[in-house]
């Protein structure tokens, strides 16, 4: 708005400007003194004179060849557009540019929104909030198709007050199913992380599906209450035939608007399985894969009936064949990372069941949980977990891999689950009833980089393994033994687990 005060300003100028030289109201030869009319005078005499004035009129430059008259009501106009340009200037440049526009009408306010007014924008957003829309139908998809053709525009950044305006309006449900499938399409991002190598005769490349908002934020968090679910259709290798529809579910995941504070991600393997041998091919090969997928949107707690086919797509990669000794993650070796990764992780302690299931029942239900935290982690962490007792007896409890680096602290846990087995169960349950007797125990974490091979995003792990000495157990009912804790105290740090200890 302060642009169209500049405006306002410049173009009364002008006006002004030209309304104070007029109009040409007539031509000829006029005195330039009194504007007397010279015609039917002889003017190429030395000695002329106007006969209104007595001025000299002899030469050109005493004389005028047109008239012309000021225009008052231009003058009007031009003041008129001073007074509006410098008002709408010092009112934004007081800050009180919104009391002035939460008072025009509905119209006015998305003129000018769609004009580019930062502060019409703002109260677009307050009017949409609004439980009682003022707005009729014709604006609302006024403003919804504005909303998309801002979001769609990806040379400039995303205003996530357009992206407010078009949560809101997706959860009202005022937006049809076109408009619907563009927002869905233009705000979330679905892409395939495709392993760049494997190794000869593996039996599938992995791929890892990520779903995550790109042009998809606003000013708060806001469910939009759908689901989007990607299907996997086919996969292979190009130009191989013989690859059949895949009736794989793929992942799911629901659709939330990001506010500023955070951002969400859901991933899932899609492995590509190819039906020939061309995992085999000599190491040093490239070949091509491909997978091909269809995205859904879904409502939540809606029927397969409700789905909306949002497309289908396709992404291809190459991949080298690599020799089976040769590993598909790597390790990092560098000292001050390791130094750094002994420092970012803390455990707090084990919450063992207070009742420990019947070990016939054959349900995963968890018999203990570890929290885990980690502080400004350098880089990316695959480890298998134990349990150690005095005596030197072990128990697995779960893998743990997770992406690296990140910045500030992130909590997680592990957990062992009871084997549907009931052999093996008994054993479980056998080594927690030692444990809560014992009332501590040695947590190790030991590195085994094969566990991130099924996440392409991760290339490289810390080559280290750790372990958390006599770390305490308490006991919690079932609802509360993995409710993880956050911050506080109480946390231990390991040290790096040697090779004879292991």
């Amino acid at each position: 708005m302060i642009l169209i005060g500049i405006i306002l300003i410049v173009l009364g100028l002008g006006v002004v400007l030209m309304s104070w030289r007029g109009r040409v109201v007539a031509r000829g030869a006029f005195c330039k003194e009194c504007r007397f009319d010279l015609a039917g005078l002889d003017l190429g005499q030395p000695d002329s004179k106007c006969p209104e004035c007595g001025g000299d009129i002899s030469k050109d430059p005493q004389r005028r060849t047109q008239l012309r008259k000021k225009s008052r009501l231009g003058l009007a106009g031009a003041l008129i557009l001073l007074i509006v340009g410098l008002g709408t200037l010092g009112l934004w440049m007081s800050g009180n540019a919104s009391k002035v526009i939460s008072l025009m009408p509905d119209r006015v306010v998305i003129q000018l929104t769609e004009m580019g007014v930062d502060a019409a924008l703002d109260e677009l957003v307050t009017r949409v909030s609004s439980i009682k829309k003022t707005l009729s139908a014709s604006q609302i998809n006024g403003i919804i198709n504005e909303g998309l053709t801002h979001q769609s525009d990806l040379l400039v950044g995303f205003d996530p007050r357009w992206g407010e305006i078009l949560g809101l309006m997706c959860v009202d449900g005022y937006m049809s199913e076109q408009q619907l499938k563009q927002y869905m399409l233009n705000g979330i991002d679905c892409t395939p992380l495709i392993r760049t190598r494997v190794q000869q005769g593996a039996d599938r490349v992995d791929c890892l599906m990520q779903l995550s908002p790109s042009r998809f934020n606003g000013l708060t968090g806001i469910t939009t209450g759908y689901l989007i679910s990607v299907r996997r259709i086919t996969d292979g290798i190009v130009g191989d035939p013989s690859r059949a529809e895949s009736d794989s579910p793929g992942m799911s995941a629901y659709i939330r608007v990001s506010s500023g504070a955070g951002r969400w991600v859901s991933s899932g393997p899609l492995p590509i399985v190819p039906t020939n041998q061309g995992l085999d091919q000599e190491i040093g090969t490239t070949i091509r894969v491909y997978i091909e997928y269809a995205l859904t949107l879904q409502p939540t707690g809606g029927t397969l009936e409700d789905a909306i086919e949002l497309g289908t797509f396709r992404d291809e990669q190459d991949v080298l064949i690599i020799d089976p000794s040769e590993s598909i993650v790597s390790v990092i070796d560098d000292e001050e990372i390791i130094n750094r990764g002994v420092q970012a992780i803390s455990i707090h302690q084990i919450k063992a069941r207070t009742a420990l299931p019947d070990p016939s029942v054959g349900q995963r239900t968890s018999l203990l949980g570890i929290s885990i935290q980690m502080n400004e982690l350098p880089e990316s962490l695959a480890f298998r977990a134990y349990l150690r007792l005095e005596n030197g007896k072990e128990q697995f409890i779960s893998q743990f891999v997770t992406y690296g680096p990140q910045s500030g602290t992130m909590g997680s846990g592990i957990q062992l689950s009871l084997n549907t087995d009931p052999t093996l169960a008994a054993d479980q349950i056998a080594f927690v009833e030692e444990l809560k007797a014992l009332g501590k125990a040695d947590v190790i974490l030991r590195l085994d980089p094969t566990l991130a091979e099924p996440n392409p995003d991760i290339d490289q792990v810390i080559n280290m393994s750790l372990i958390f000495e006599d770390i305490p157990v308490v006991l919690a009912d079932e609802t509360s033994m993995m409710m993880w804790i956050s911050g506080g105290d109480g946390w231990v740090l390991g040290r790096l687990l040697t090779e004879h200890e292991d």
